[in-house]
């Protein structure tokens, strides 16, 4: 829980992480909620004692799912989602676990191109949906 202030930052810092299009979507009992359970796994790029990247899994008993990925943008492009991505996707194959799935924000273009680039298939079979409640 120690590192649960530092991804509530990230996470709040980029609108793409926004099911709403806007900041501060995520509070400190999502990210702690979301951290202690059992089928999630949080983990985090660090440099200097500094989150610079968070991936967040739920891992099932044949598939995963990614449900969230930054990095701070100020390192982006440098090589962390890969990484992040690659370490999970290692830690799946582990697991006996052959399968990922995850969405991404139609604007979201570098996470399509980090995709791409990890040879992740475009799916064309999805809408999203969300409702607000505020």
């Amino acid at each position: 829980m120690k590192d649960a202030s530092q991804i509530l930052k990230l996470l709040n810092s980029d609108t793409k992480m926004s099911v709403n299009g806007k900041k501060g979507d995520y509070n400190k009992y999502d990210v702690e909620d979301y951290i202690k359970e059992k089928n999630n796994q949080t983990f985090v790029y660090e440099e200097d004692n500094k989150i610079l990247g968070v991936i967040i899994c739920h891992f099932f008993t044949s598939y995963f799912y990614l449900g969230s990925i930054i990095v701070d943008k100020n390192f982006q492009r440098k090589g962390i989602g890969k990484k992040l991505v690659k370490y999970i996707e290692t830690l799946a194959k582990k697991r006996g676990i052959r399968y990922v799935e995850l969405i991404t924000k139609i604007e979201n273009i570098g996470m399509q191109n980090l995709l791409k680039k990890l040879n992740y298939k475009k799916g064309d079979k999805f809408f999203a949906y969300s409702k607000n409640f505020r």
